[in-house]
């Protein structure tokens, strides 16, 4: 897949061991766009390793996923994919950056099944 500046973009999973990774891109998207969100960067820049470490858990297990697109080295965007709490059959994506999750969709993603 090619990014919009003709760059190649590969889409792969957040690792659990990518807890600064994981910071880095959340909180550079929380500058970027910060109405996507449900809090402020100035309130997450500051939480403690335990919330990153936490973070970073609950979406590289089985109910969650966090997809990095990657142009090289460099993360073009990242979209989470959020199981329903309410039920186990569905599921909604939240992009994190704009633009990405029209490209990570057009994978034709399809979540890990519940365990």
């Amino acid at each position: 897949m090619e990014h919009s500046t003709g760059a190649m973009v590969s889409i792969r999973r957040l690792e659990p061991h990518e807890v600064q990774l994981h910071r880095q891109v959340r909180l550079r998207a929380l500058q970027e766009a910060p109405a996507s969100f449900g809090h402020a960067f100035e309130d997450i820049v500051v939480e403690p390793d335990g919330y990153w470490d936490a973070l970073t858990v609950s979406v590289t297990g089985s109910r969650q996923i966090l997809l990095l697109a990657e142009s090289g080295p460099v993360v073009v965007g990242c979209v989470y994919g959020l199981a329903d709490r309410a039920t186990r059959e569905t599921g909604r994506i939240d992009r994190l950056r704009p633009g990405s999750a029209r490209e990570i969709i057009e994978m034709r993603l399809v979540l890990p099944a519940a365990g």
